[in-house]
């Protein structure tokens, strides 16, 4: 999977992100999906301050959301999808058997 957004970037430096925008979007779901941040729908300054808060107050929580980005950003990567691409070309030309 590679990611077309600035999510990219803030999976790899291996941070939870606090993402603004509708949690079922595709930041939102790999957020939820990946454990590796949440999805807040609107950016209000008491919501944004409660998730800072929040997030701060839970350093196990942040540690282990950090990790699974970093995870996420290495499977991610442009080597890793090109490596896929090129198993797949090579079992279709039958270079794999």
């Amino acid at each position: 999977m590679l990611f077309r957004s600035k999510l990219y970037g803030i999976f790899a430096a291996g941070r939870p992100t606090l993402y603004v925008g509708e949690p079922e979007s595709e930041g939102g779901w790999l957020l939820r999906e990946h454990n590796c941040g949440r999805a807040l729908p609107t950016a209000t300054g008491p919501s944004l301050a409660t998730a800072i808060v929040e997030s701060w107050k839970d350093s196990g929580g942040r540690l282990v959301q950090g990790a699974n980005a970093r995870r996420l950003a290495e499977e991610g990567s442009l080597a890793n999808c090109a490596a896929a691409f090129a198993k797949v070309f090579r079992t279709q030309l039958g270079a794999d058997r």
